[in-house]
């Protein structure tokens, strides 16, 4: 008998149990019946096939129903929710605004906590419903969660990781309309009188471009041109350009004319402050804000700095303005989401019933 018949098998690197190499393909490789059976991972990548032998341990380890034959189905399309996250963030959030990427960040952290091990592909539209409405008594932020979950799936249809977005049409809940407290009055002719130099102008420019603070704190002498009276810079969040021709705002005119006057510095920024190593933009206007609030005799709280933009867009309604106008200032897409800082006053039921006056019986 030729004991050297056949070739004993080439041992390879140490790899995890399970995992197994043969002609340069990776196979993960489990007993079934007292027989091996061999899965492709479909990669002749070592890395990547680490990463998919984990995917299917995770798996394995969580759920007693999980179908190894599922294993051979397109594996590279096959991804746990915790792997859509991690591209997710890599390649999806980069652009936005800094304090966008923090709450988008925070949120997939959330939701990486329910759906971590859940394989994409068998997401449900019933679970995610489930956990949307356990989320019923935090309204704003049940429906921020479904929009980023419901977005990061259909990034994985994108990259065909699915064919149908199960987080499609979920209704989300009625959210409590922020109440516009703050009026023109109040804020010009109480808070911007005791604010400092630099929150003078970030109310003066916040109001008359009827912008965020994300926008207005990026607000560059490079963006204006002066002679022309126009303004051009990108809204962050929306990632859209806006243009605006300020020529006819005569307040505006004269502010900017005043800035340029008393320009001292060489600072880029039209509001900023002085560090070590040259002129900084601020991270937020909170700070400067509750100090003029407490000079103005106001509780910290009584405002916020947000609502400039509301008051802004509900003055130019209350002014004849319609929405596709004051869409093209705030940078909305839609009228719709114009609405949002758009807020009732009693001018509306003013002209309301000035409709109504030529109207009745000829006596009384």
């Amino acid at each position: 008998m030729n004991n050297t018949m056949g070739r004993r098998r080439k041992h390879h690197k140490n790899f995890p149990p399970h995992l197994q190499i043969k002609k340069g393909r990776f196979y993960y490789v489990v007993m079934l019946r007292g027989k091996p059976r061999w899965f492709p991972l479909k990669t002749s990548d070592e890395g990547e096939a680490l990463k998919r032998w984990a995917e299917v341990e995770s798996e394995l380890n969580s759920s007693s129903k999980f179908d190894l034959s599922e294993i051979e189905l397109e594996t590279d399309t096959r991804i746990t929710f915790s792997v859509l996250k991690k591209r997710y963030i890599a390649e999806e959030i980069t652009d936005k605004a800094d304090s966008t990427q923090g709450d988008d960040r925070r949120r997939a952290d959330v939701l990486e906590a329910k759906f971590g091990k859940t394989w994409v592909h068998k997401m449900t539209r019933q679970e995610i419903i489930r956990y949307h409405d356990s989320l019923r008594a935090v309204p704003y932020e049940a429906n921020r969660r479904l929009s980023l979950l419901h977005h990061m799936l259909r990034k994985a249809k994108d990259w065909g990781y699915l064919t149908v977005n199960p987080a499609d049409g979920i209704e989300r809940f009625k959210e409590k309309r922020h109440k516009l407290k703050l009026t023109v009055d109040v804020l010009f002719n109480k808070i911007y009188p005791v604010a400092d130099e630099m929150l003078k102008r970030a109310i003066m420019l916040g109001f008359h471009l009827v912008q965020h603070e994300m926008e207005v704190k990026r607000l560059e002498w490079s963006n204006f041109d002066l002679e022309a009276r126009t303004v051009a810079f990108t809204r962050q969040k929306a990632d859209a350009d806006i243009p605006i021709n300020f020529s006819e705002d005569t307040m505006l005119v004269r502010y900017m004319e005043h800035l340029k006057a008393h320009r001292k510095d060489l600072s880029p920024y039209l509001i900023y402050y002085h560090t070590k190593v040259g002129f900084r933009s601020y991270a937020s206007f909170r700070s400067m804000w509750e100090r003029a609030l407490v000079n103005a005799k106001y509780e910290k709280g009584s405002f916020q700095f947000k609502e400039i933009r509301h008051l802004a867009n509900t003055t130019m309604k209350d002014e004849g303005i319609t929405a596709d106008k004051r869409k093209g200032m705030t940078g909305h897409k839609t009228a719709a989401a114009n609405e949002i800082y758009t807020h009732p006053t009693a001018k509306d039921t003013l002209d309301a019933s000035r409709a109504l006056g030529d109207y009745g019986p000829s006596e009384f």
